[in-house]
């Protein structure tokens, strides 16, 4: 069990003693208020934080046309408010 106004973790082993361990020297809230940012440039994506390092992640290997899937049919049923999808290379749904 934890008690949130003491930062004290109580551990219960069956058969055994309860063992408590104090967290309060982790209990840092509030202490990290950093802001960040993001921004696209043609292939890469530049991840800012304030007051810290930029980072430029490139895009360009990413291969984004790996897809050869097409729509073969499609078909709604107003009963039962169903659209049914084909996909040819693929499995209805």
């Amino acid at each position: 069990a934890f008690n949130n106004s003491t930062n004290v973790l109580t551990v219960g082993i069956t058969g055994g003693s309860a063992d408590t361990v104090d967290l309060s020297d982790l209990d840092d809230s509030g202490t990290d208020s950093q802001t960040l940012s993001a921004s696209l440039s043609a292939s890469s994506i530049t991840i800012a934080i304030s007051d810290g390092n930029t980072q430029t992640v490139d895009l360009s290997s990413i291969d984004t046309d790996t897809d050869e899937q097409n729509i073969g049919s499609m078909a709604f049923n107003n009963s039962t408010n169903v659209l049914t999808v084909g996909i040819t290379g693929g499995s209805a749904r």
